[in-house]
C-alpha cells in the first residue's frame, strides 16, 4: 500500500521528488546519513588496509584427482558484514551521585586541614621569631651606635680637655722658665757688675811695673758676706809673672773699703767669687 502523500505536495511527484523535498525539509539528517557512509567506508577500508598487511606462510597444497566433476552444489551468497558500531560511550552517573562525588572531592579531610593549620601556626611563630630577633638586633645595634657615639664625644672631649691642660701646664713652665731666665740673667748681670767693680778697684790700685809685659792673667778668690760685702780677697791662680802677681797682690791688701752690690739679695746664696784680672797697657 503506498504511502499518503502530505497534502500540499502536488499528486503526481515521484518517489525521488519527494526524497529530495524531505532531504531539504530535514537537512540535519542528510548531513548524518552522510557522515555514517563515511565511518563505515573509513572502517571497512581499515580492515582490508590490516589484513592485507598481516604476513601469512603460505600452507602446503593438496590436490584430489576426479574422475568426473561432482555436481554443483547451489551456493547461498554470503551476507556482506554487518557494520560494526562504534563503542557507547558510558553512562553518566546519576545527578546526586555526581553530586555527592564532587562534594567529597571539594570537601578537603580534616587531616589535611589540621595539618595546613598547623604548618599556619608553625611560619606564624617562625615570622613572629624572626621579626623578634630583627626587632632585638636592631635594637643593639641603634644602642651600640649610641653607646660608641658617647664614648667617641666622651674621647672627644678628654683630648680637648687634655690638650688644654697641657696647654696650660707648657705656658706655665714656658713663663716660669722664662722667669727662671730672666732672674737668673739679671743675676748674672748683677754679678758681672759687682765682679767687674771689684776688678776695676784691684786693677786701679795694683801699680804694675813697666817690666811687665804681655797680658798675664792672674785669678783672685774674693770671699763675701751676707750682704754682699767683701771680707777677703786672695790670690788663687798666679799668672807666672812675679812681679804682676806681686803688685796685684800688694793692692788686694791695700783696699780697705770694698765695693757694695746694687742689689745683695739678687746674689742668692753665692758666696764666692773668682775674678780673672788681665793686665791691659
Amino acid at each position: 500500500m503506498a504511502a499518503a502523500l502530505p497534502p500540499h505536495l502536488p499528486p503526481k511527484l515521484s518517489a525521488t521528488g519527494r526524497s529530495v523535498l524531505h532531504a531539504r525539509r530535514e537537512p540535519g539528517r542528510a548531513i548524518a546519513g552522510a557522515f555514517a557512509i563515511v565511518v563505515h567506508i573509513g572502517f571497512f577500508a581499515l580492515i582490508i588496509f590490516g589484513v592485507s598487511w598481516q604476513v601469512k606462510m603460505p600452507s602446503p597444497i593438496s590436490a584430489e584427482l576426479w574422475s568426473t566433476l561432482p555436481p554443483a552444489v547451489n551456493r547461498v551468497a554470503e551476507p556482506p558484514p554487518a557494520p560494526q558500531e562504534e563503542p557507547a560511550a558510558p553512562p553518566e552517573p546519576k545527578v546526586a551521585e555526581r553530586k555527592v562525588a564532587e562534594q567529597k572531592v571539594a570537601e578537603p579531610n580534616k587531616a589535611d586541614i589540621a595539618l595546613k593549620a598547623k604548618k599556619e601556626r608553625e611560619e606564624k611563630l617562625k615570622r613572629e621569631k624572626e621579626e623578634k630577633l630583627a626587632a632585638e638586633l636592631k635594637k643593639r645595634d641603634e644602642q651600640k651606635r649610641t653607646e660608641d657615639k658617647r664614648k667617641a664625644e666622651e674621647d672627644k672631649q678628654r683630648k680637648a680637655d687634655d690638650a688644654k691642660r697641657k696647654a696650660e701646664a707648657d705656658k706655665v713652665r714656658q713663663e716660669a722658665e722664662a722667669r727662671a731666665a730672666a732672674a737668673q740673667s739679671a743675676r748674672d748681670k748683677a754679678v758681672s757688675d759687682y765682679t767687674g767693680k771689684i776688678a776695676a778697684l784691684i786693677r786701679n790700685r795694683a801699680n804694675i811695673p813697666d817690666s811687665v809685659t804681655g797680658q798675664p792673667i792672674i785669678q783672685v778668690r774674693v770671699r763675701l758676706l751676707t750682704n754682699g760685702t767683701v771680707f777677703e780677697a786672695t790670690v788663687g791662680n798666679p799668672s807666672g809673672n812675679k812681679a804682676y802677681d806681686d803688685a796685684v797682690e800688694r793692692a788686694i791688701n791695700g783696699i780697705r773699703q770694698w765695693p757694695v752690690p746694687d742689689d745683695p739679695e739678687i746674689l742668692g746664696r753665692q758666696r764666692e767669687l773668682l775674678l780673672n784680672i788681665k793686665h791691659e797697657r
